[in-house]
């Protein structure tokens, strides 16, 4: 949607707000809509750039050992939106999924946009993930002791690029941490 409003010339916060205002409604509701205001074609992807893993490239990928997979729900739906038994079964498929393409079950989870509460985290760590990946803007200090109902959660944090050039000092993250990315940086 972003790229097809932009190209349209519509403003930045414009186009925010649009997204905001569809994060209540379902994968199926928001495709529609999608459809309705930007044609059928504005779902399908026309370069390797925007187009999803291939199963093959998402089992390779996984084989290195810096790279942890997780899950991210099955359909991509905002748990808070859906009922208990809802999340069950959209945290149950991709659990699948996931185990049948790597060999394991993964114990990660990173929240669709973010959105999660205490009977999420508990339905995620019954499916054996206890580390949640939050969209909450703030620094994960060491020893990281975060837990709610069990499961370790790890809050976001993003480099600042600028020029060209990534700023570590503008991670959202601990000492420890910055000095262990800038030796991996360099």
């Amino acid at each position: 949607m972003y790229f097809h409003r932009k190209k349209a010339g519509r403003s930045n916060e414009a186009i925010l707000q649009e997204i905001i205002g569809l994060k209540s409604k379902s994968v199926v509701e928001i495709e529609n809509y999608v459809i309705k205001n930007l044609g059928s074609k504005s779902l399908e992807t026309d370069n390797d750039i925007s187009r999803f893993m291939t199963p093959d490239e998402l089992t390779i990928f996984a084989q290195n050992p810096l790279v942890h997979i997780g899950n991210h729900s099955h359909k991509h739906e905002i748990l808070t939106n859906l009922t208990l038994e809802e999340v069950q079964k959209e945290l149950e498929i991709s659990q699948q999924i996931l185990e049948k393409l790597l060999g394991y079950k993964t114990n990660l989870i990173s929240y669709p946009n973010g959105s999660f509460d205490e009977n999420i985290i508990s339905v995620s760590v019954e499916l054996g993930m206890n580390i949640g990946i939050t969209t909450i803007m703030e620094k994960n200090y060491f020893p990281l002791d975060n837990r709610v109902n069990g499961q370790l959660l790890l809050h976001r944090f993003n480099p600042v690029v600028h020029n060209g050039n990534m700023h570590l000092s503008k991670f959202r993250s601990s000492f420890q941490l910055k000095t262990q990315l800038k030796k991996w940086l360099n």
